[in-house]
């Protein structure tokens, strides 16, 4: 799976960035949002992106960061 960082959206928790969206396959997206691989279990509700790896709302030490 891929997450759709936005990097000039600061997440509605107001800690790193928002995930836009998570899809099975990438395309082509304009600067500055960026595609990183992650676990299938990432959704936009309860993941962020900060500081370069994907961490869950409720538990931060958890990285799901890669598949």
């Amino acid at each position: 799976m891929n997450a759709l960082i936005d990097k000039m959206q600061v997440c509605w928790c107001g800690v790193g960035h928002r995930i836009a969206q998570v899809s099975a396959k990438q395309f082509p997206v304009a600067k500055p949002l960026i595609w990183v691989e992650c676990s299938s279990n990432v959704n936009t509700n309860d993941y962020h992106y900060v500081d370069g790896r994907i961490e869950s709302h409720n538990n931060p030490d958890l990285e799901v960061l890669g598949v």
